[in-house]
Order: structure tokens, then C-alpha cells, then sequence
């Protein structure tokens, strides 16, 4: 099965802001100035995918030009000249980016023509740069190596490191497509070297993208997902949604290969939905592969082939070889599991050809052991040995563990076909052991972390942005309710204030008014006194003044006076002493306040962080319970027709299932026939393997964490009694697993009264 890898190329493109260069398009008299204009606009246009309007600028720039250059001379002819070679430059790239490649490489080629002969050199290397990419995208790679070789060399002339760079980029993905690992992983680090100089963050991200992609293929995962999830993380600060998608799609691809599918496939969907949004077509059809990938590892072929057909579809329209091949190759898989051997056999000698021609050793040799395994299959093992052993020395070759993992076991199913039952076994331990290589617990836990890691970090940065948003809400939030409770103690006490006065003097409505507007202006102010004893002197001196007027007014009226005075006096104080009893307690209040804040704070803060250990812990645990558990494509293989359900209550589980295969010794079946009984009294059914296949589905006593730790206990018993005791019959395999589980328990002080409920066959 080919899993399709995205990897980043380089082109020679140029930005600038489209409404500021129309500005000065608008105003510009000179023709030579407008074609620079022009093209600008239009490379920015490409930049957001206006692809029409930037077909139309580049067009305009040419009709000016070559209308202007009639009768232009010397630097201005030149200059001119230098706009048609940028505005064809400009349509290739549009077309580029439309699959249209004849059309793109037609441009290329007349915009190299032009800088040629006016010795454009810098411009020169960026023709050969894309031509190159042509040739590549075509399958052509002698061509392809041929125009980066040529680009470089400019390049270095110049000291142009960017051009340096994507020269350097595009070889090493020569050599990756044409298997040569080592060759590619040098260019690969020497383009990051020089992207991390120029602190070219877009650059860093395609480098650690295409370094991810040979640690993929060389089987070291661990390597690959941290690469890919440093891209990916760049890519996100940058905004950058086509980056994002091509990463997404191969962290998909590691989970794949690891069993993972639900992981993959989230991965290749929300890489297709970008894809979809941006109209990326190449990037369509590499989702549209990888997902249907999944789907054939899950069994549903129908929709696997809907989705491989439509790739293909995809692929032909852009002329894409490589990715023609990739699709040939997959639809043939599906007809191979369906048991329609000539139309897969069909798919995948016409996927071969393809590779052949464009030099593709890594996908010949997948295709080489697919045709192997067919001819096996179909009765015509030796034949089918023969393809098996020429995709075995090319997987070596390139260093491609996970097709040398599918060769061994090929082949050892050829062998066992041809009756060489001991070549078959050695074969078939080969299998085991890169195999086991490939996916073993190390490798599978270091991937977890990776990704681990990244989803933590992700995580941690959202969760403190939103702590922090809280935080400040909180403070907000109590802020203004101590600021509304002091408005209320002290609206009441202007009431209760307001309330005595009335009381007090209701025949003084004016004096009563006064006072009101005394204590509101005494609030806001905080001089409450010192305006009293103002207002106070002026009602003394209105007294005064109106005795003087009104000498008529009897003694009675001036002690009345004197007596409202001494009445004013007295509330004026009392209110005083309530107003400084009020600012005593709602002080407390606040302290009090503030108290309670700093302790709810702190209780949050612990819960929060208890909270998050636990279930990090759980998570974790999670991840390696799941990793003890047989891969669903190991069950299907052996077992076509099965289906797992396993859904566990908690996040993790005290049920488990387990299989185990087990090659017999030839002296241990030799004679039998199907369904009889050997030594060890049980029924026997022979495979072409000389395998026998274990299975079990157990459910531990307790739920959650305390059933999953009963869990691990039990499976490692399970493990041992086949692979430590070597017993294979299923009532001696449970006797001794609980023999084993039972030692285990008695270590402790405690009494342990744990087990499980299985069934074995």
C-alpha cells in the first residue's frame, strides 16, 4: 500500500500590497515603470490565488510592453524585454498551480529565452528553478536534476542563499522520490542550515516537513512525527493553510502505519478540508489517497475505491505520474483483498511501468512485491518468489524497512506454497523481527509522546490564555460589585438621612432641600464636614439678616430659630458619626471581600491543577493499555471476515482482547490432516503458514484505572504461557494464566481477590 506523502517544493515567487502598487499603476506616466507595476500586482494576485485577474495583469504588462518596445532603445528596451520575461514567468506560475504543466513549462521556457539574451542571470536561475519543477512534477528526473544543478550553480555565483536554498530543496526531493534517502536527507539539512540563517520561518517548516518524510520511510516514526509536528506548529503561527494540510496529512500517515486508523483518518479529513477550501488540486488528491488507504484497512472497500478512483481522476487531469502510479497501485490492493486477482494484478503491473519510467525505486519495489504476492496467490508462487526478491534488493537498497518488512513475509508465503516449509520459517521470523522493529513499544510510546507534546503545549497556551481571560473577568467582576455595594450603603444612608430630616423639619422645605444638596455635593467631594459648617454660617447669616428686615417678628419666632439652628446643628453631627460608622464597614466588607477572592483563587487554581494531572495520567495510561492490544490490520489480516467493538466506559478499560500467532514446527503437524488431534489434544487447523491463531476477549474485574492495571496483569499472563511456556492448547493456556496471575497477587500483604472472565479459541 502506498500512504501518499506531501513534500514542499520552491518556486520564485514575489509579493507586494496589490491596492498600494494600484495607486501608484494609476499614476504613473512611464511605460516601463507600468509593466513593473503590472507584474507586481499580478505576482501578488498569484500569492492569494486570483489566479484570473492575475493572468489578466501579466497579459496587460506583456501588450503594453511589446507595444512600448517598438520603438524603445537601449536601458529602456531592456527594461521592457525584462517585464515579458517576468510577466510569462508569472502566467507559468499560474499554471503551475492549475496542473496545467505543458502550459506552465511553455512560459518558463520563453521567459528563460528572453533572460538569456539579455544575460539576466539571477533571472535565469529562477527560470531553470521552475522548469526544473516541471520536468520533476512530469516525471522527467534526469531534466528535473539537470535545470536545479544548473540553478544552483547561478545561485552560488551570486551568493543568492534563498535561490541557494530552493535549489538545494528541490534536489533533495529528487533523490527522495527516486529512494535515494541518504542523498536527500543531506540536501534536506543543508536547506534547513541556511533557512534557519535567513530566519525564513515558511522555509523551516517545508525543510522539517520533507526531513520528517525519510525518517518515515526508513521506519523511524518517532523521528518523523516530532519533525512533522514542529512544521505543523510553525505553520499554525504562520497562518499558513496549505502548510498546515500537507502536515496534518503525513502525521496521518505515521498513525496509519502504527494501527492508529481512527487517528489517521482525523488527521486526512481535516487535511482534505483544507485542501477543498484553498481548491488545491494535487493536495485533494493526495487526502483523497491516503483516506481511502484507511478505508481498505478497515474492510470497506467500497468506499476505499471511491475514494482511490477519484484521486486517480485528480491525477490524470494534472498529468501527475508519480501520483497516477500511487492511485494504480491502491485500487489494485482493494481488488486483490476482494479475491479479483487479474484486475489487481492489472493495476498493479501498469503502476509498475509508470515508476519504472520515472526511475521511482521506492514505488517499484512496493509494486514489485504486490505482483509477487498475486502470482502467489494464483498458483504461480515461483514466478511470484521472483518479483518478491527483486523488491527485496530495491527496498534494501533505499532503506525502506516497512516495504522490506511486507518482503519477508511475501516471500515466506511463497516458499511455504512451494513446500520449502524451513525457508518459509526463517523468512517469516525476518518478518517478525522488522516487524517488531517497526512498531515495537519504544517506538509506538515515543510517537504517543510526541504527539503528546504537541497537543499539550497547544493545549497548555489555550488554557492560560482563557485563565488569564477569567482572571481579569473575576477581578472586573468584583471590582464593580464592591463599587455597586458602596454606592448602595451609601444611597441608604443618604435615605435613612433624608428620611430623619423630613421628620425633623417638614415645615422647613427649603432649609431641608439645602441640607439634601449638602450631603449629595458632601459624597462626591468626601468634605462633608467642611461644607456643613459652611452651610451652616450661611443659614446664620440669612437668620440675621432676615431679623434685620423683620424686626416686627416676635421673641418666640427668634427662639424658634435658635431652637431649628440648634436642631440642624444636632443632625449634622449625627450624620457625620453614621457616615464615618458606614465607611468603617464597608472598608471591613471590602477586606473581606478581597480575602475570600484570594482564597476561591487559590482553590481554583489547585483544583484546576489536580485536575489536569489526573487526567494526563489517565490519558497517558490510556495510550499504553492501548498499546499492549493486538493492531486491528494484524486481526484482519489473519482474520478477514472479523470486526472489533471495544468501547470502553471510562477512558480506560478492564477489558481487553488479545491474539497471538503461533508457527508450529514442522515434526508438530507433519501427518495431520485438518481437524485432527495431536499430542496435546486439540484441534488443529493447518494454515499455509504452519500457523495457529489465539484469540481471546477478557473482562477484568473493576472499571477504569483499578480494572485497566488487572488488565495489563492478565494479558502479560496470557503472553507468557505462549510465548515463555509454549502452550497452545486453550484450557492448559488458562490454567497456567491463572497460575501466573495468582503469583503475581500473592506478592502482596494485602488480600487480592482480582481476575477476569475470558473465552480463548
Amino acid at each position: 500500500m502506498l500512504i501518499f506523502l506531501f513534500s514542499l517544493v520552491q518556486t520564485f515567487a514575489q509579493n507586494a500590497g496589490i491596492d498600494s502598487l494600484k495607486t501608484l499603476l494609476a499614476k504613473e506616466k512611464t511605460d516601463t515603470t507600468r509593466v513593473k507595476l503590472m507584474n507586481d500586482i499580478s505576482s501578488k494576485l498569484i500569492n492569494i490565488r486570483d489566479y484570473e485577474n492575475a493572468l489578466k495583469y501579466a497579459d496587460d504588462a506583456i501588450n503594453l510592453a511589446k507595444k512600448s518596445s517598438s520603438f524603445a532603445k537601449g536601458e529602456t528596451q531592456r527594461g521592457l524585454q525584462n517585464g515579458i520575461a517576468l510577466s510569462l514567468h508569472n502566467i507559468g506560475v499560474v499554471y503551475y498551480y492549475q496542473g496545467n504543466y505543458p502550459e506552465a513549462l511553455k512560459n518558463y521556457l520563453a521567459s528563460l529565452k528572453i533572460r538569456e539574451e539579455f544575460g539576466d542571470k539571477i533571472g535565469i536561475a529562477g527560470s531553470l528553478g521552475n522548469i526544473g519543477l516541471i520536468y520533476f512534477y512530469q516525471g522527467n528526473y534526469p531534466e528535473a536534476l539537470k535545470n536545479h544543478l544548473a540553478s544552483l550553480k547561478i545561485c552560488e555565483e551570486f551568493g543568492d542563499k534563498k535561490g541557494i536554498a530552493n535549489s538545494l530543496n528541490n534536489i533533495g526531493l529528487i533523490y527522495y522520490n527516486k529512494g535515494n534517502y541518504p542523498e536527500a536527507l543531506k540536501n534536506y539539512l543543508a536547506t534547513l542550515k541556511i533557512r534557519e540563517e535567513l530566519g525564513d520561518k515558511k522555509g523551516i517548516t517545508g525543510c522539517l516537513n520533507n526531513i520528517g518524510n525519510i525518517y518515515y520511510y526508513q521506519g523511524n516514526y518517532p523521528e518523523a512525527l516530532k519533525n512533522y509536528l514542529a512544521s505543523l506548529k510553525i505553520r499554525e503561527e504562520l497562518g499558513n493553510k496549505n502548510g498546515i494540510a500537507r502536515s496534518l496529512a503525513n502525521i496521518g500517515s505515521v498513525y496509519s502505519d502504527q494501527g492508529n486508523y481512527p487517528e489517521a483518518l482525523k488527521n486526512f479529513l481535516e487535511s482534505l478540508k483544507i485542501d477543498e477550501e484553498l481548491g488545491d488540486k494535487k493536495g485533494i488528491a493526495g487526502s483523497l489517497n491516503n483516506i481511502g488507504n484507511i478505508y481498505t484497512n478497515q474492510g470497506n472497500y467500497s468506499e476505499a475505491l471511491k475514494n482511490h478512483l477519484a484521486s486517480l481522476k485528480i491525477y490524470e487531469e494534472l498529468g501527475d505520474k508519480n501520483g497516477i502510479a500511487s492511485s494504480l497501485n491502491n485500487i489494485g490492493i482493494i481488488y486483490s483483498n476482494q479475491g479479483n486477482y487479474p484486475e489487481a494484478l492489472k493495476n498493479y503491473l501498469a503502476a509498475l511501468k509508470i515508476q519504472e519510467e520515472l526511475g521511482d525505486k521506492k514505488g517499484s519495489a512496493n509494486s514489485l512485491n504486490n505482483i509477487g504476492s498475486i502470482y502467489t496467490k494464483t498458483g504461480k508462487a515461483e514466478e511470484g518468489k521472483k518479483y518478491i526478491l527483486k523488491s527485496l534488493q530495491l527496498s534494501n537498497e533505499i532503506g525502506a524497512l516497512g516495504i522490506v518488512r511486507d518482503n519477508y513475509q511475501a516471500v515466506a508465503q511463497a516458499d511455504s506454497a512451494l513446500g520449502n516449509h524451513q525457508s518459509a520459517l526463517e523468512n517469516y521470523k525476518q518478518y517478525i523481527v522488522y516487524r517488531d522493529s517497526l512498531l515495537n513499544e519504544e517506538n509506538t510510546k515515543k510517537t504517543m509522546q510526541q504527539q503528546m507534546q504537541y497537543e499539550f503545549g497547544k493545549k497548555e497556551a489555550i488554557a492560560q490564555a482563557e485563565f488569564e481571560k477569567q482572571q481579569q473577568l473575576t477581578a472586573a467582576e468584583l471590582e464593580k460589585r464592591n463599587i455597586l455595594l458602596v454606592k448602595n450603603k451609601q444611597s441608604l444612608v443618604i435615605l435613612e438621612q433624608d428620611n430623619e430630616l423630613r421628620s425633623l423639619a417638614l415645615a422647613h422645605s427649603n432649609a431641608e432641600l439645602k441640607q439634601k444638596e449638602t450631603f449629595a455635593e458632601n459624597q462626591k467631594k468626601e468634605i462633608e464636614l467642611l461644607n456643613k459648617d459652611n452651610l451652616l454660617k450661611q443659614a446664620q447669616a440669612a437668620k440675621k439678616e432676615e431679623e434685620l428686615k423683620k424686626q416686627r417678628i416676635a421673641t418666640y419666632s427668634a427662639a424658634g430659630g435658635g431652637m431649628l439652628i440648634l436642631v440642624f446643628l444636632a443632625f449634622a453631627l449625627k450624620a457625620y458619626r453614621n457616615k464615618r460608622r458606614s465607611n468603617v464597614i464597608i472598608l471591613k466588607q471590602k477586606q473581606e471581600v478581597e480575602k475570600q477572592k484570594t482564597a476561591v483563587e487559590h482553590q481554583k487554581h489547585v483544583i484546576e491543577e489536580k485536575q489536569k494531572e489526573i487526567l494526563d495520567s489517565i490519558n497517558y495510561a490510556k495510550r499504553i493499555q492501548t498499546a499492549i492490544l493486538p493492531p486491528a490490520r494484524l486481526i484482519k489480516e489473519h482474520l478477514p471476515e472479523s470486526f472489533i467493538l471495544y468501547n470502553p466506559k471510562d477512558i480506560v478499560a478492564g477489558d481487553f482482547y488479545w491474539m497471538e500467532i503461533v508457527q508450529l514446527a514442522d515434526e508438530k503437524i507433519s501427518g495431520l490432516k485438518d481437524g485432527e488431534k495431536n499430542t496435546e489434544d486439540h484441534q488443529l487447523i493447518k494454515t499455509s503458514a504452519n500457523q495457529l491463531i489465539l484469540m481471546a476477549a477478557a473482562d477484568c474485574t473493576g472499571h477504569g484505572v483499578p480494572g485497566a492495571m488487572v488488565s495489563v496483569i492478565c494479558n502479560n499472563g496470557l503472553n507468557r504461557s505462549v510465548r515463555e511456556y509454549g502452550i497452545t492448547d486453550p484450557g492448559k493456556i488458562l490454567d497456567k494464566t491463572r497460575e501466573i496471575v495468582i503469583q503475581e497477587f500473592e506478592k502482596s500483604d494485602d488480600e487480592v481477590k482480582d481476575g477476569m472472565d475470558i473465552s480463548l479459541c
